[in-house]
């Protein structure tokens, strides 16, 4: 009986694991595109105040 235990926790934990490198992943995607989105902004401020 232990031993399933063991492997199903060890199961949970490696599914866990590659939840949070998948939202890894997605978080630094969303981080890139938003500063291209605040870079194409702040140009356009630029444009618009000078």
């Amino acid at each position: 009986m232990y031993s399933i235990e063991v492997v199903q926790r060890d199961a949970k934990i490696a599914a866990l694991k590659k939840e949070i490198s998948e939202l890894k992943s997605q978080i630094k995607k969303q981080r890139e595109a938003g500063s291209r989105v605040v870079g194409i902004e702040s140009g356009r401020r630029r444009k618009a105040s000078s």
